[in-house]
């Protein structure tokens, strides 16, 4: 029987006796890996090749700068294997029903697994791997592709050495007259850094570009390589949005430029926030016509205008299941009136936590844009305690700090909107506040989240508890046991007021 002997890191003195041909699966497989036949198939197959590579010359070329990209971005993925890329027991032995090897008298063959990728230089060590009892050469599957990282100088594979020593020297002379010029740059700027950027410093370079450029913003990808945007999951479109760069004019319109999340955005948020959701089991009970209290949104009006008026509890997580359950029930997205800090640049490593909000259409609070989102029959999310009640400070769970005056009644009253009154409770029965307002004001970093150090309060012309929003970052502990709970009372008719 011949034998097959499989390695990775090819030496030369073994390439130029290689014996190679390619069986037709017949099954739909990614990935072929060429194996050992008798010598008379592999003369069949060599005839075969030559009259079809003349055919194809042209595109195998063209196909090559691809390929070659394909294997840096092999390199560039993460030790551990996800998204099913990794090769099962099954693929053994469905790739071993078209790969039987029979006896021909021959001597062995040697090859190297596609899943390896390219041949390393000839000076790296042999793998040499001898197959067990199927003789199939088919033993290291599950461990091919892993193996196959171990290779050094990936950029050459793209680039001749020469040709990357010039482009080197082209970026230092040119990073050279940019970085004197950074300080010019008036434009709203949005920059991608790469946590495991191979080739480059990304996140040393965005951070720096970040101090250096007034209007600049990061948003950083830990687990992505050098080619942020040819990798799964990185959707540009989505990352725009959640950063409010997307506008028609010069000035973002919050209402009008606002494009409402895609379902792969929706699946995407939910994944995110199952946990959550799994920790706290929220409840959500509503009030029909009659008055009768139920589970779930039925008293909830399907048509806008509606304003819902409650309470905010710890950092105002309440908004997690509610706004996704209301997605998943009622098919209604609920714009939320928040504070104008989450619009605001702040520091470095707060930007993108607020991301989700401004992708689930969170709107600054002003009289301008409570106006237009009645206008549009929106469903309107208002908090009148705002921000100083979602950071309330020790012994204030559950207290309302509600200004004296409404600040709603009447706008909603002018479109005829239907008011609905909620209340959360449980998530202070979730959390442990540690740190409260008197205690981070005293921590250099967490005085406030804005990166010029000054305090944004839309209240700040009225008077009392609420007027008092001086942002900062409380510190709390997660507690069990706890649920959350919100109740929807009674829709309120305005029409006619």
């Amino acid at each position: 029987m011949a034998t097959t002997i499989g390695f990775c890191n090819l030496s030369p003195v073994f390439r130029r006796h290689m014996k190679s041909a390619y069986v037709k699966p017949k099954l739909p497989s990614p990935i072929l890996k060429p194996l050992a036949v008798s010598a008379e198939k592999a003369s069949i197959a060599a005839t075969a090749t030559t009259s079809f590579a003349e055919k194809k010359k042209s595109s195998d070329q063209e196909g090559e700068t691809t390929k070659k990209i394909k294997r840096l971005l092999d390199v560039e993925e993460s030790e551990e294997y996800c998204g099913g890329k990794r090769k099962s027991l099954k693929d053994y032995f469905e790739e071993a029903k078209s790969m039987m090897i029979r006896s021909d008298g021959d001597q062995p063959r040697w090859f190297t697994p596609i899943e390896c990728g390219s041949h390393a230089p000839a000076d790296s060590p042999l793998l040499l791997y001898i197959p067990g009892i199927d003789g199939l050469g088919l033993g290291l599957t599950m461990q091919q592709q892993r193996l196959g990282k171990f290779k050094s100088q990936v950029l050459a594979d793209i680039l001749p050495k020469e040709t990357l020593l010039w482009k080197l020297e082209l970026l230092r002379s040119a990073s050279a007259y940019a970085n004197a010029r950074l300080h010019a740059v008036k434009a709203q700027t949005l920059i991608l850094c790469s946590g495991k950027d191979q080739l480059l410093p990304s996140q040393v370079e965005g951070r720096r570009l970040r101090r250096a450029i007034s209007n600049c913003q990061t948003r950083s990808f830990n687990d992505s390589g050098h080619f942020l945007f040819l990798e799964d999951g990185v959707d540009l479109v989505t990352i725009i949005k959640s950063a409010n760069f997307y506008r028609h004019g010069k000035i973002v319109d919050c209402i009008s430029d606002f494009i409402p999340p895609s379902t792969s955005e929706l699946n995407k948020v939910h994944e995110n926030i199952r946990s959550f959701i799994a920790v706290t089991s929220p409840v959500m009970l509503s009030t029909l016509e009659d008055d009768k209290i139920v589970r779930g949104l039925s008293g909830i009006p399907s048509e806008g205008p509606v304003l819902f008026v409650g309470n905010h509890m710890l950092l105002g997580l309440e908004l997690i299941p509610m706004i996704t359950q209301f997605i998943i029930e009622k098919n209604i997205l609920l714009r939320g009136i928040t504070h104008p800090l989450i619009f605001f640049k702040m520091r470095d490593g707060f930007e993108g936590a607020f991301d989700l909000l401004r992708l689930m259409g969170a709107v600054p609070l002003s009289a301008t844009n409570f106006y237009k989102l009645l206008s549009s029959k929106s469903h309107v999310l208002m908090y009148p305690g705002g921000g100083r009640e979602a950071l309330h400070r020790k012994g204030e769970e559950y207290k309302l700090f509600w200004p004296e005056q409404s600040e709603f009644v009447r706008v909603a009253a002018k479109f005829g909107a239907k008011i609905i009154p909620f209340g959360a409770v449980g998530e202070d029965d979730v959390a442990q506040l540690v740190l409260d307002y008197n205690d981070p004001i005293k921590i250099p970093f967490l005085e406030t989240l804005t990166d010029d150090g000054v305090n944004i309060n839309p209240r700040s012309g009225l008077s009392g508890e609420v007027a008092n929003q001086d942002v900062h970052t409380p510190i709390c502990v997660p507690k069990v046991p706890g649920r959350i709970y919100i109740y929807f009372g009674k829709p309120i008719e305005t029409t006619g007021y």
